[in-house]
């Protein structure tokens, strides 16, 4: 080998050692990097878990007191509904034949 070529060997040999050095170094700052970012995260999450779950508590205690409420008032009207049906039930058929004989014109009226 010549003299020429054993330079390049060496330069070569040179440049691929610092490409090597370089991507270590790099290598260890994007570690450092992704554990400082995940260390924030971590921290960032614990501290509004605590938050997020009494929310989620609230939110789930006023869903359940809103359908109670909603329950008892729809028992509630279905309960008056019944007493004015019983005491007055010839209203509440007069009622219903005249929603169906006024429902059965307007759909039963030929078009042309």
């Amino acid at each position: 080998m010549t003299q020429h070529a054993q330079a390049r060997k060496q330069k070569i040999e040179e440049a691929i050692r610092l490409l090597d050095e370089a991507a270590e170094d790099t290598k260890s700052e994007i570690s450092e990097t992704v554990k400082d970012r995940y260390k924030d995260l971590e921290s960032t999450v614990s501290r509004i878990e605590p938050k997020m779950r009494e929310r989620l508590q609230n939110f789930s205690r006023q869903v359940s007191e809103t359908y109670n409420h909603s329950k008892e008032n729809m028992k509630g009207t279905a309960e008056t509904v019944n007493k004015s049906v019983h005491t007055n039930p010839w209203a509440y058929l007069g009622a219903t034949a005249g929603a169906a004989i006024i429902l059965g014109y307007l759909f039963g009226k030929k078009k042309k």
